[in-house]
C-alpha cells in the first residue's frame, strides 16, 4: 500500500480477500481494477467502488444520487485498519450488520468499526487500528507513517 501512495495510486477496493502472500509471507496487493491515479491531491468520484465493509465514508457515493466525492490515498487508509481489524478478531467488519444499517452507521452517523477489548491484544496494535478510522480523512496516518509504526512493533 504504500508503495502504490508513493505513486500515487488509490487502490479503492482494499479488503482481506484482495491481500495475497507470497512463498516468504510478505503480503501483495492484489485486484487493481478499481485503483486511479490521482493528479491532484483526490479524485472525484461518482460511484461507490468495493466492499462496503472496508469502504471509508467518504467513499459512500451513490450512482442513483450523484453525490460527489472526494478521495484521496486516505480512504485506503481506513481500508486497511478494517483488515487489520479482521485478523485481530478474526471476524469480518461489521459482520453484525445489513448493508442499509452499514451505510447508517458509516456514512450517516460516522461511525468506525467497533474494535472489541480484549486483554489477548496488543494494546499497541489497537491503538494502530484505531488511528485508522478517523471519520476525516485529513487526520488518518499515511501509509508511510503506519509502515514506519508496524517495523517497529515487530521489533
Amino acid at each position: 500500500m504504500s508503495f502504490l501512495h508513493q505513486l500515487r495510486i488509490v487502490h479503492r477496493d482494499l479488503k482481506s480477500e484482495n491481500v495475497l502472500l507470497d512463498a516468504q509471507s510478505n503480503a501483495k496487493i492484489a485486484d487493481l481494477g478499481q485503483s486511479v491515479q490521482l493528479e491532484g491531491s483526490f479524485v472525484t468520484i461518482y460511484r461507490a467502488y468495493g466492499d462496503a465493509r472496508y469502504r471509508p465514508p467518504e467513499q459512500f457515493a451513490d450512482a442513483d444520487d450523484d453525490i460527489e466525492c472526494q478521495v484521496t490515498e486516505r480512504a485506503d487508509i481506513w481500508s486497511f485498519g478494517c483488515i487489520m481489524l479482521e485478523l485481530l478478531t478474526v471476524t469480518r467488519p461489521w459482520a453484525d450488520l445489513t448493508y442499509d444499517e452499514l451505510v447508517q452507521s458509516v456514512a450517516v452517523e460516522g461511525k468506525a468499526p467497533n474494535i472489541p477489548t480484549n486483554p489477548r491484544f496488543d494494546p499497541m496494535m489497537v491503538q494502530v487500528i484505531g488511528i485508522c478510522f478517523n471519520y476525516y480523512p485529513a487526520l488518518r496516518p499515511s501509509a508511510a507513517f503506519l509502515v514506519t509504526i508496524l517495523q517497529h512493533l515487530a521489533q
